[in-house]
């Protein structure tokens, strides 16, 4: 599978404050990445520094095997995105808005190729309404279907459910899900709502404070047959030994009081606990951590 992004090293400060910190990684084609982090963990930022709408103090991007600070025209032909909320224009129509956004592409779009972008992201009966009268869900569908006018290679969307009910949400879900099973498009997402991120991702990037502190895929981390544990007791250190002792892989949590992470089949929770007792650790806590909502807020806490 190609690489579609990748990004080496990259670093932006603000004054004393590293926003991007050494943080790289890879997007290969045709998956969604999910890009996770805390308000002020730097998504926004790196998002930026891809859209070469700020520059990093260091670092290195190729996006379709293309420098991106040599090659940018070339490179943002292929990409569309929407950060926060979209521009659009309020006393314009839907599909005049879109048919705008497609003229500055170079593009002229018939009535029935509007139409089908309209009906893309389920805004085709609402067409004709200026998009002062949507609400916050539609202009955000709106603003996606202008990001796919010009039918980009890799679309980047920042925080695309915003404003969005439970069935807006579901709708965008399926949307992301057709642009890449269906279209072939790489979709690169950031997102505060984990329920849907679990549902979508085949990638996940979890920063904090500029720094990439986790990736994987959505089974890695989060693996139906496997619970990820983290547990304190009286005396970690000498239980991390015995752990590497008896065959675990035990890894230390920093900076939370120094917890112990182990990932344990089901069937061995129930004697773990025990076993821990037997060997004379006193626990102080065991809190099992499965669900990406929970492995998530367990790593940037």
């Amino acid at each position: 599978m190609s690489v579609i992004i990748e990004a080496e090293q990259l670093r932006k400060k603000y004054g004393e404050t590293h926003a991007v910190d050494d943080l790289s990684f890879e997007v290969k084609k045709g998956e969604v990445f999910a890009f996770l982090g805390q308000n002020g963990a730097g998504k926004s930022t790196t998002i930026r520094i891809l859209l070469s709408l700020i520059r990093p103090d260091h670092g290195r991007i190729h996006i379709f095997g293309k420098n991106l600070k040599t090659e940018r025209i070339s490179v943002l032909h292929r990409t569309g995105a929407v950060i926060e909320k979209p521009d659009l224009y309020g006393y314009l129509s839907g599909s005049d808005n879109l048919s705008l956004f497609a003229r500055l592409n170079g593009l002229k779009l018939s009535g029935n190729e509007i139409r089908e972008q309209l009906q893309l992201v389920g805004l085709a009966e609402r067409g004709r309404d200026k998009v002062k009268n949507y609400s916050q869900g539609m202009k955000q569908r709106l603003g996606i279907a202008v990001a796919l006018v010009h039918d980009p290679e890799l679309v980047i969307l920042d925080e695309p459910t915003n404003g969005l009910d439970p069935q807006g949400i579901v709708d965008i879900r399926n949307l992301i899900l057709h642009l890449c099973h269906n279209r072939g498009k790489t979709v690169f997402i950031s997102s505060h709502m984990l329920s849907e991120v679990e549902k979508l991702a085949d990638q996940i990037l979890i920063i904090e404070k500029g720094k990439k502190i986790m990736q994987g895929s959505v089974t890695e981390l989060v693996n139906p047959d496997t619970v990820l544990v983290e547990i304190d007791t009286t005396d970690n250190a000498a239980c991390i030994r015995w752990l590497h002792s008896a065959g675990y892989v035990p890894e230390t949590v920093s900076g939370k009081e120094d917890r112990i992470r182990i990932k344990l089949s089901r069937e061995k929770i129930s004697t773990f606990s025990v076993d821990l007792v037997q060997n004379g650790f006193a626990l102080n806590s065991f809190t099992p951590v499965n669900s990406l909502e929970n492995y998530f807020l367990s790593l940037v806490q």
